[in-house]
């Protein structure tokens, strides 16, 4: 980390990294300083649980994605014929 230049950070740029997510996730204290000295010592814990989507939440869906694509394939099926029809309707002279 950084992607362009890794291994780039110091080590203290890395638990300031550390330290900005926790607090953006209201995890740990906004005053709190995370350093090499006190990082073992941090108890991360999150007074709300997150729940994980239930099964049919996940798989409800308006088929949108499906609808676009047949549509697609009829268009191309439709211009294919329309093509093939033209090239043997040219008369020679």
């Amino acid at each position: 980390m950084p992607f362009q230049k890794p291994n780039s950070l110091t080590e203290e740029q890395y638990y300031q990294i550390v330290a900005f997510l926790l607090r953006q996730n209201a995890l740990i204290d906004g005053q709190l300083e995370v350093n090499a000295s006190n990082a073992t010592n941090i108890i991360v814990s999150r007074t709300t649980t997150v729940g994980t989507p239930q099964q049919a939440e996940v798989q409800k869906g308006s088929g949108t994605a499906i609808r676009v694509v047949l549509i697609g394939v009829l268009g191309l099926l439709i211009l294919l014929i329309f093509i093939l029809k033209k090239s043997r309707n040219t008369t020679t002279i």
